[in-house]
């Protein structure tokens, strides 16, 4: 694009042309405002992508922008918030090619490269930031109509205060997440990888799968590989975001929030934490999490065995970080 893109209502951010458009929640315009994704066609879908300050702002009130708050900690958030030209503001745009041909753009945020703007599920879910993957088309955005008219775009409202909200603590909460839905999901969705009650593989060794140990219905820690048996404690579900087991009804989730290499992966009550979501790279077979760039769902050891435990680890192309259905 050159100079200001200016989109009118009509011109929507369309994610994956899966006809889901980036959408203000109740339509409404004020610090906090949290986005979400919703079938095309609303009022409050129209936005201004800035090409001089890489900002993302609604039509309804270009005084605001797509913020990432908190972003410099484990649990960052994607709002509206007044423009003040802080680099948490500003998203860079990755051109990509869709397997159809056509050509789409991912959103990499300054202050912290590393997140890219992704819905976390599908209709309603909000927007969240995903590790970036460039060669994962399942991130990526179309302008829809694809004629975007070159136009100036409203200055931006003098800066208030750029400091981000509180950090949460990375810890798991034991607030219980809302309803899940059923997910199409960043690298999860379609048919390429979506496990509805269904074990995760390893490539090592397809005959060993991710186990809750001892059919376990409380939180643990770490998690194993052993040898496929149908268990359901063997049975996964892709929902909201997160990994499901069918036994405990527990998520997968990385503990304490941490990113320290090493960090043990096991089940724990659902809560809606970053430290709780899952990406699936189709492109290497690798499963990742927000909260943990640069770092895979890792059989310790480098070896898949009985009883091997699961932990993030810096990812290294290993088969014993690869998985399948």
């Amino acid at each position: 694009m050159s100079s200001n893109a200016l989109m009118s209502p009509n011109n929507n951010l369309v994610y994956n042309l899966d006809n889901i458009c980036l959408t203000t929640a109740n339509g409404t315009i004020q610090n906090g405002t949290p986005l979400i994704a919703q079938m095309c066609g609303l009022p409050n879908q129209g936005w201004i992508y800035n090409t001089t300050t890489n900002t993302i702002q609604p039509v309804q009130n270009p005084n605001y922008c797509v913020d990432l708050n908190n972003w410099n900690t484990p649990n960052p958030q994607i709002t509206l918030w007044s423009c003040n030209g802080g680099n948490n503001q500003k998203w860079n745009i990755q051109n990509v090619k869709l397997p159809s041909g056509q050509n789409a753009s991912n959103f990499q945020n300054q202050a912290n490269s590393n997140y890219c703007m992704v819905p976390m599920g599908s209709i309603n879910s909000p927007i969240a930031p995903i590790y970036c993957n460039k060669l994962n088309t399942l991130q990526s955005w179309t302008y829809s109509p694809s004629v975007i008219t070159s136009a100036s775009s409203p200055a931006p409202s003098p800066a208030p205060s750029p400091a981000p909200s509180p950090a949460p603590s990375p810890a798991p909460s034991p607030a219980p997440s809302p309803a899940p839905s059923p997910a199409q999901l960043p690298g999860f969705g379609g048919l390429i990888f979506n496990p509805q009650k269904q074990p995760i593989k390893s490539v090592q060794n397809t005959n060993f799968c991710l186990d809750v140990p001892g059919a376990a219905t409380g939180p643990y820690y770490p998690l194993d590989t052993w040898n496929c048996n149908g268990g359901t404690n063997q049975n996964w579900t892709y929902t909201n975001g997160a990994l499901v087991n069918q036994n405990s009804g527990l998520c997968l989730d990385i503990n304490g929030g941490s990113s320290a290499p090493g960090t043990k992966v096991g089940q724990y009550q659902c809560n809606g934490g970053m430290n709780q979501k899952w990406i699936y790279n189709p492109g290497n077979n690798t499963i990742t999490s927000p909260i943990a760039p640069g770092m895979c769902l890792d059989v310790a050891g480098g070896t898949v065995n009985n009883g091997a435990g699961i932990d993030m680890w810096n990812c290294n192309g290993g088969t014993n970080q690869q998985w399948t259905m």
